[in-house]
């Protein structure tokens, strides 16, 4: 064995320094690579090393040839021997030969590690293991005692020339993001054959997780009937979280137009990092599904949509392994229909129990900019200076529109800019100044015990009357949400107030009782608005830059009472779901996809996360893009290869193209220059400044907005109480009925 030892090494030193000569030292180039054979491989170590494969060959009991012996009785043998090699070991089969010496080896040390048993998941890289496929060599419990024997001849250690093996990780897992495309073909002549056609499909894309959550608990639950109210509400924590954002951004906005030296504008915008911001910093991987040839404006098409999307659901028989599926409103509406439609099925796959809806931030987005356009941009105040509308006009945002969804990154761009200006137009300079001037919360006391209160005060001592016990307080507002009159102990009061002074339980109720005063200066309201607006639009936005899970969960709390109060019933369900979900309705694996895997970073970096459905709306653009010149033509094969291509695949094609054959001077996708507004801000402080919008001056006004007051008030707190405890108990009675099924 010494010598055969002595030999193999030989043989290994020889084929070394002969390596540029052999098919195993060919360089790097697409004509080897081309002209790579793995048979001519085996070929040529079997005539330079004959003493290695014939010591591996004989070690591992196997003819010379290195192919497997087809009359051997699997099911004999996996009779006697239950631990051998499965007959569904994931071994990828070759196409050129029915085995190789890599395969037989891996498939040893798979079988020596006892791994008897492993699931075949339906994903888009299944691989159909058979029995005449199967890659791997007889193998019996004696083979064992003739390795050691050999090696102890040849003095190798177990560890010799051996890399060790090491555990894998855990695998991240994966959600999906799908929406809706349509394209709208012209005929050029018409007729009753030829007309025009709106297509309607759904684009689809995953996206591996950066945070890992494969590993989480897939069980523990709890009832959406147990989840208490205040769960679905923001709390005190909710507003300092998005409060303390907004801060940050009047810092970078000081920063910005304050600050001369370039370092310190550098150190005055660091992130605001979390518990996972290294993790979000990561480029994502995104794998671009394709077009699914189904229509998805009706709830059979999106069954149809939700069949096909399962092949890509890992499953074990009839168990599917389920994934968050991202879309807007619209699409988790249609989704959550199709749950109910086939919710009585008999399995979990024909239930499309392989996703869970999960709404997305950027529609969301697009609907508050909406409510706050309705309520501040007006086209009769065009003349009116300090107005949106008249600030459009003079600084030229021609795009912008009171519809958002026919110009959002204007819109946004636009109350952006008016924001800042503002700001800069503001007699402070210190951010916590101007955030106390614009900060307004609703009073959440006010949704004590669903809106009705059992007593007077807010102790709820049924038995007590007013001034019978203890002295009370009555508020001035006739119609306050909180009650009618308060204990002084209550409300943290040692006396009653004077007799001729006007006593309010909340800042909220003394803002409604002097609406009508000639002292309310609504110029000053309306710039408050304007401010507190932006900045909030602007601190929600941040958090998706940074991928701040538990801040967008936060601001989906706050933003259910905006839901609320404008009459928003599709986002308000969707996003008690989802605040459901993350309370512990969903088990802990999906928990935390719905709150760490929200956004995508395409492009990787810090702050440079994007929203899931603003992903899918890029690819869905650059598909109706690509296709158009095959409007007349759009068949099965032309929309799969041009929604392959939308994405990174096809930017990289673009990019060969433009500079390696047409020789473009500028790249396609350039992002251009970067907007610089100091000119405008500057112009914007001197336009206003005179006009002192920023400050209280009592008894001004715009005729577009003569009563405008900077406020948040809940209206029908019992309405709101009343609808969350409905939806807990819909979504109760949908999971026992999956259950009972």
């Amino acid at each position: 064995m010494k010598v055969v030892g002595e030999e193999v090494q030989k043989e290994m030193r020889i084929l070394y320094k002969n390596r540029l000569a052999s098919n195993l030292g060919r360089p790097f180039s697409a004509d080897n690579v081309k002209a790579f054979s793995w048979r001519n491989i085996i070929q040529e170590t079997q005539e330079l090393c004959p003493f290695l494969i014939n010591a591996v060959s004989s070690a591992l009991n196997m003819k010379t040839e290195l192919q497997r012996d087809e009359s051997f009785n699997w099911d004999h043998h996996r009779d006697r021997h239950p631990q051998k090699v499965p007959k569904d070991l994931p071994v990828v089969p070759s196409n050129e030969f029915n085995s190789s010496l890599a395969t037989q080896c891996l498939s040893v040390c798979m079988l020596k590690e006892k791994i008897n048993k492993m699931y075949q998941f339906q994903t888009y890289i299944t691989t159909d293991i058979t029995n005449e496929s199967m890659e791997t060599i007889p193998y019996t419990e004696s083979d064992e005692d003739e390795v050691e024997p050999l090696r102890d001849n040849l003095n190798l250690r177990e560890d010799d020339g051996v890399v060790p093996l090491v555990e894998l990780p855990a695998p991240p897992g994966y959600t999906i993001c799908w929406d809706n495309v349509g394209k709208h073909t012209t005929a050029r002549h018409q007729s009753r054959d030829s007309k025009n056609v709106m297509h309607n499909w759904a684009l689809a894309y995953m996206a591996e997780n950066r945070i890992p959550t494969v590993n989480l608990s897939n069980n523990e639950t709890k009832s959406a009937i147990d989840i208490p109210v205040a769960s679905f509400l923001p709390s005190k924590e909710d507003f300092k979280q998005l409060k303390d954002r907004m801060a940050v951004m009047v810092e970078r906005v000081i920063s910005k137009y304050l600050v001369k030296c370039k370092e310190d504008k550098e150190a005055a915008f660091p992130p605001i990092q979390h518990e996972e911001w290294e993790k979000s910093t990561r480029k994502s991987k995104i794998i671009n599904i394709g077009v699914i040839d189904e229509n998805p404006s009706s709830t059979h098409g999106v069954i149809k949509i939700l069949e096909k999307l399962h092949a890509y659901v890992p499953s074990s028989e009839e168990k599917v392994f389920p994934l968050i599926s991202w879309g807007d409103a619209l699409s988790c509406e249609r989704h959550n229909d199709a749950h109910n439609i086939r919710s009585n099925s008999n399995n979990e796959r024909d239930r499309l129990e392989g996703f869970e809806p999960g709404i997305q931030e950027f529609h969301k987005r697009m609907l508050l900019l909406q409510d706050t356009m309705n309520k501040l941009f007006v086209g009769a105040s065009a003349n009116l200076k300090g107005t949106l509308t008249y600030l459009r006009n003079v600084f030229n945002h021609r795009g912008v529109k009171k519809d958002v969804s026919e110009s959002f990154n204007k819109v946004h761009e636009f109350l952006e800019f008016v924001t800042e200006g503002y700001q800069r137009t503001d007699k402070y300079d210190l951010s916590k100044q101007i955030i106390e001037t614009v900060w307004v919360e609703p009073d959440m006391e006010a949704l004590v015990k669903g809106g009705k209160r059992k007593g007077y005060c807010l102790c709820e001592d049924e038995s007590d009357i007013p001034n019978a016990d203890e002295p009370m307080v009555g508020c001035e507002n006739q119609e306050c949400p909180r009650g009618e009159w308060f204990h002084l102990s209550c409300d943290d009061m040692d006396a009653l107030p004077d007799e001729d002074e006007k006593w309010f339980c909340s800042s909220n109720c003394r803002a409604i009782s002097t609406n009508t005063s000639e002292d309310v200066d609504h110029k000053f309201e309306y710039t408050k608005a304007v401010m507190f607006e932006g900045l909030g639009h602007l601190a929600r936005r941040d958090a998706i830059r940074e991928n701040d899970g538990p801040a967008l969960i936060s601001n989906w709390k706050v933003d259910m009472v905006s839901f609320h109060n404008h009459h928003h019933p599709k986002y308000f369900i969707l996003g008690h779901r989802l605040i459901a979900g993350v309370s512990g309705w969903l088990p802990d694996r999906l928990r935390q996809d719905l709150i760490w895997n929200r956004t995508v970073n395409y492009r990787g970096g810090q702050s440079n996360n994007i929203e899931m459905d603003m992903m899918n709306e890029f690819l869905n653009r650059e598909f109706k893009d690509r296709i158009g010149s095959s409007a007349s033509s759009l068949t099965a094969n032309v929309l799969k290869r041009h929604s392959i291509l939308a994405g990174g695949i096809g930017q990289d094609i673009d990019k060969i193209y433009q500079y390696n054959v047409s020789s473009r001077s500028t790249d396609y996708h350039s992002t251009g220059t970067k907007r610089n507004n100091t000119a405008d801000i500057e112009y914007f402080v001197n336009l206003l400044q005179k006009e002192k919008v920023v400050e209280p001056m009592g008894g001004r006004n715009f005729s577009s907005h003569p009563d405008i007051m900077h406020q948040c008030i809940i209206k029908s707190p019992s309405v709101l109480i009343t609808k969350i405890v409905s939806h807990c108990i819909k979504l109760e009675k949908r999971k026992n009925l999956v259950v009972n099924s």
